[in-house]
């Protein structure tokens, strides 16, 4: 079935293309074989003049400063990104300097028991009285 529909195509198409050329041979040997161009004129200058009348210049030059503005909008997202991450990264990196900082202070300094002078332990493990 596919290969039915291919051919028919093909040869519509083919039939399309002796019919287009049968008009134009007669057209085709008519004109010359070399065509002179004018001195001076450069293909470049052609081509410019032709975009010139299809394009006005404050089109081009509106699409080109749009592209330009685009353009500079992805690339200030962009930075913006990256300042956001360099950020977070060194928020991070305060709060943790600063919790092994309070870490540090808040630990506690153990120092000397301070040594009594008494060389004689209370009996029975019971305070020693005071006199009132």
């Amino acid at each position: 079935m596919f290969e039915l529909i291919a051919t028919i195509i093909l040869i519509v198409s083919l039939a399309g293309i002796a019919v287009i050329l049968y008009r134009k041979v007669p057209v085709l040997v008519e004109l010359p074989e070399v065509v002179e161009k004018p001195p001076g004129e450069n293909i470049f200058l052609v081509i410019k003049k032709k975009i010139k009348g299809v394009f006005p210049k404050q089109i081009v030059l509106h699409k080109i400063l749009s592209w330009i503005k685009i353009l500079t909008l992805k690339i200030e997202t962009k930075i913006d990104k990256l300042l956001n991450i360099v950020r977070k990264k060194a928020q991070k990196e305060k709060e943790e300097k600063d919790n092994g900082q309070i870490a540090v202070q808040t630990t506690p300094i153990q120092e000397k028991p301070e040594e009594k002078e008494e060389d004689n332990p209370p009996a029975g493990g019971l305070p020693p009285t005071t006199p009132e």
